[in-house]
């Protein structure tokens, strides 16, 4: 029977989470929107809408082959080397099943906007702020939401945008938009509860 090494295992595993933990906190989109950690338990409640839904944790894995003969000649530094590949891949996956999510409670909501292909105008960019909550700070200025796009639609996306400051009726719609979403965060601000 070969040695088991609970303790080095233990230490090793230990460091993989540390690193898969910063590179969480680090990357840009987790930033937004926070993350809680659960420590024990295999299920969550959701309330919704005076509704509970349960809520089981979803896994993320990867299969990463390491040869023996490297085990044998270069030992624990083999683990060093696929750590980096084992946090992209990890990343990659937490961004999946984050993008499903959204995608399943958008379309649960009927909170959508289909461009139905068609290249990016000003037209479906107001009807998607439509969509959005928008707050605003205490000098009144809208904050406007993050939205995320594919990478290789932000050329597009960026001249549009830039054409659209010098388009007057693009500019009227959009003062219209935030002064409706002004009045709407005003309607939420009066009709917020307040806790002892």
């Amino acid at each position: 029977m070969l040695p088991d090494f609970p303790k080095i295992k233990n230490k090793i595993l230990q460091s993989f989470e540390k690193e898969i933990r910063e590179t969480i906190e680090n990357d840009t989109l987790f930033q937004k929107i926070g993350e809680e950690r659960l420590f024990e338990g295999n299920t969550s409640v959701l309330i919704k809408d005076n509704e509970e839904q349960e809520i089981k944790p979803l896994t993320i894995e990867d299969k990463i082959e390491v040869n023996n003969d490297e085990i044998i000649e270069r030992g624990i530094q083999v683990l060093e080397n696929i750590k980096p590949n084992l946090i992209k891949y990890f990343i990659k996956d937490k961004h999946k099943m984050l993008f499903d999510a959204v995608d399943n409670a958008t379309r649960e909501t009927g909170n959508v906007v289909d461009a139905k292909g068609k290249p990016f105008d000003f037209n479906t960019f107001i009807e998607l702020l439509e969509k959005l909550q928008i707050d605003f700070n205490r000098m009144d200025k809208p904050i406007m939401p993050s939205i995320i796009i594919h990478p290789s639609m932000l050329p597009q996306i960026q001249a549009k945008l830039k054409e659209a400051e010098n388009n007057p009726e693009f500019q009227k719609r959009m003062e219209q938009l935030i002064e409706q979403k002004k009045r709407e965060w005003n309607d939420r601000e009066s009709n917020r509860k307040l806790v002892d």
